[in-house]
């Protein structure tokens, strides 16, 4: 084989470089455009498709939300960026309304959300699943740094439940608090 027959065998009729690249790059964008159009059922309640596990999971918060001006007392919160809560544990009565006021003195952002393990396991899946898109219904607050949040309660019956946070990390890393209510 001589030199000019193995340039000649090199030389190809070839679209240039850039135009495939911008090519691929345009078919990958419309294949996400296409694949997020096509996932979109909402359940109704703010959450998008991918929420069934939280559309399903039993709050067991023990109650239901209640309204800031019924509130018997309010009960401080504060997060930690060392994932915790303080104070870790909560007591409550049975049909006492309360209004949770979430302080976030930390640099993180962190979420109060109020619920059984089923439903704090559900809510983590959702927020794994999701690289952290928090969203909330009327058990939870996001706290971002510096600010407060307040979430009101009324507690309709004697048991134990659980508060967490769900940004990525903190849940498995131990932000999770309890709550009790006696009768």
């Amino acid at each position: 084989m001589t030199a000019d027959s193995n340039t000649t065998a090199r030389a190809q009729p070839s679209v240039p470089r850039r135009f495939s690249t911008l090519r691929a790059a345009a078919a990958i964008i419309s294949f996400g455009l296409i694949v997020s159009a096509c996932g979109g059922a909402s359940s109704g309640d703010g959450h998008g498709a991918g929420h069934e596990d939280m559309d399903t999971a039993p709050v067991d918060a023990l109650g239901e939300a209640g309204e800031a001006s019924e509130a018997d007392r309010e009960v401080n919160v504060e997060t930690l960026d060392e994932l915790t809560f303080e104070p870790a544990l909560i007591e409550v009565e049975a049909g006492e309304t309360v209004t949770f006021v979430v302080e976030n003195t930390g640099r993180l952002p962190h979420e109060f959300v109020l619920g059984g393990e089923a439903y704090q396991d559900a809510h983590e899946s959702e927020m794994s699943g999701e690289a952290g898109d928090m969203h909330h219904s009327v058990n939870s607050v996001e706290v971002d740094p510096g600010e407060t949040a307040e979430l009101t309660w009324t507690f309709a019956e004697s048991g134990e439940t659980l508060f967490g946070c769900h940004v990525p990390g903190h849940y498995d890393g131990g932000m999770v608090g309890a709550l009790e209510v006696r009768t």
